[in-house]
């Protein structure tokens, strides 16, 4: 069973039919909204993959990992842990990244996501947005300033110098 939102239909038909060459049947439920994160859905529900998305907040490692992989942060409802992943050892070694700053940090971090990714597996990253934005002529090169989160910043835009 793979819940997915609705507006998400052409992606769900599309992992369906990548899985159905290797013998795996794929059944979509599509929800409305953003039920995957709003009533709860994995808790208990007969899923095998959920479909759903995140932005960060800001650019730390901790936005994703320490969000998603933490089982100390489990609670009744509301979690941003959809797959309520809760092993103790990485529980301690989210902790201990989340203390750290610098490299030693980003290092901690980059450990961790690889172990999660090949050894533990509570979710898979499909693709990472990548934007492109493009101005015209007239924009100065020197007032294109770009925020990692949330793009162009537009109030710093200002016209070049003419010649």
């Amino acid at each position: 069973m793979l819940y997915v939102c609705t507006r998400c239909l052409a992606i769900a038909q599309l992992i369906q039919a990548e899985l159905a060459p290797i013998g795996i049947t794929v059944e979509i439920k599509a929800f409305s909204g953003l039920v995957l994160t709003s009533r709860d859905a994995t808790r208990g529900e007969p899923f095998d993959i959920a479909w759903d998305g995140w932005f960060a907040d800001y650019p730390d490692p901790s936005d994703f990992l320490n969000q998603f992989f933490d089982g100390t942060s489990i609670k009744a409802t509301g979690n941003n842990d959809l797959s309520y992943f809760d092993d103790p050892v990485y529980n301690r070694r989210l902790e201990a990244a989340a203390q750290l700053s610098g490299p030693r940090r980003y290092l901690a971090y980059a450990a961790l996501d690889a172990d999660l990714t090949r050894k533990a597996a509570p979710a898979v990253p499909l693709w990472n947005f990548a934007e492109q934005d493009f101005f015209s002529a007239r924009i100065g090169n020197g007032c294109k300033v770009y925020q990692p989160i949330y793009g162009v910043d537009l109030a710093a835009l200002c016209l070049g110098h003419r010649r």
